[in-house]
């Protein structure tokens, strides 16, 4: 069995009779590609996603978000995100798709469970601790955590007073978010140039 790490705490994990083979762990859209190539490879596996639902951490991105590539470069095999192929799909229509995509590969997923630790297991190479206390064993595990879960705050943030608002690409949501008065994006990501754009569409300086 092989453990697959993903963004949102989504595991694959399979089973020859009573063994696993293969476990997967966290969560984005490469991953639910990786399942479905396994699946056409006729492994079997389990992806494990501590969300609820497939798709929920684009739900919960700030509401102007959208993919930075089209529509057409955006597919994962096996389903037409459908749209304009030259289009860009916003994340609620992006998280939709995700969810879809593994409903209609039936995609094996187990929703709301974590891997809290990774280890060693006599019987197989890798055993994964869910938060529930069970282990899945299996005999190789893919870490797919992405690179940027957590925000990288400048330590000048500190030097600050209470009375201006800190907010990271993870926390804003949209405008409302930062209230009234002048706003400073720091940093020229994508996620930091979707941010100054639509404030500046809405507030002059």
């Amino acid at each position: 069995m092989t453990v697959l790490v993903t963004e949102s705490s989504v595991s694959y994990s399979s089973w020859d009779g009573e063994q696993p083979r293969r476990t997967g762990h966290r969560w984005r859209a490469g991953r639910l590609a990786t399942s479905y190539r396994l699946a056409k490879a006729g492994v079997s596996h389990l992806v494990v996603d501590a969300s609820e639902r497939i798709g929920n951490s684009w739900r919960r991105r700030y509401h102007c978000l959208t993919l930075f590539t089209p529509r057409r470069l955006s597919a994962l095999p096996g389903l037409d995100p459908g749209g304009d192929p030259e289009g860009y799909a916003g994340r609620l229509e992006f998280a939709d798709y995700l969810d879809r995509y593994a409903t209609v590969n039936r995609l094996p997923i187990r929703s709301g469970s974590r891997v809290v630790r990774l280890g060693k297991s006599e019987s197989v190479e890798s055993a994964a601790h869910m938060d529930d206390g069970t282990v899945i064993n299996s005999r190789a595990v893919l870490v797919s955590t992405g690179a940027f879960q957590q925000a990288a705050v400048p330590s000048i943030s500190s030097g600050f007073t209470q009375g201006v608002k800190q907010l990271t690409a993870a926390s804003y949501r949209s405008p409302l978010s930062v209230g009234k008065g002048p706003v400073l994006v720091v940093g020229d990501g994508a996620s930091g140039r979707d941010i100054a754009m639509e404030l500046g569409q809405l507030m002059k300086c």
